[in-house]
C-alpha cells in the first residue's frame, strides 16, 4: 500500500526497525529509522509499506513506471528510436478492438 501525508505520518510512528530512503531510479539511497523518517516533510514523500510498517519512502514527485501487461510491452529505444533491447524481448502489437458480433443469416439480432 502506499501512504502520505497524515496516514504516513501515522504508519512511521508504529514502524520499528529500518526503512529505505529511495532515489528517482528506485534504488535505496541510504537506511534511516523511523524517527530520522519523521524529520522529512511526509507530504513531500511517499511510503510503501503495509499498516503496520513502511517498507520504503520516496519522493512523491518521482514518476515510477508500472508493469501494465504483456500486451503493451515495448522494447527499449534509445534516442534514435533504434531498439537497445536484446533480440529474444518481443515486442507486442497493439491492443486489438473488441470482436464484432456475427451477423445472422435472417437478418433478426
Amino acid at each position: 500500500m502506499i501512504f502520505t501525508g497524515s496516514q504516513l505520518r501515522d504508519v512511521l510512528k508504529r514502524t520499528e526497525g529500518v526503512i529505505q530512503l529511495r532515489n528517482q531510479f528506485n534504488r535505496t539511497v541510504r537506511m534511516m529509522s523511523a524517527s530520522e523518517a519523521m524529520l522529512l516533510d511526509q507530504d513531500h514523500f511517499a511510503g510503501v509499506g503495509n499498516w503496520r510498517r513502511i517498507l520504503w519512502i520516496r519522493p512523491l514527485t518521482m514518476f515510477v513506471a508500472l508493469n501494465r501487461g504483456s500486451v503493451n510491452t515495448r522494447r527499449i529505444r534509445n534516442a534514435g528510436g533504434q531498439h537497445i533491447a536484446h533480440p529474444q524481448i518481443r515486442e507486442h502489437g497493439p491492443v486489438r478492438p473488441p470482436l464484432a458480433k456475427p451477423a445472422t443469416k435472417n437478418g433478426s439480432k
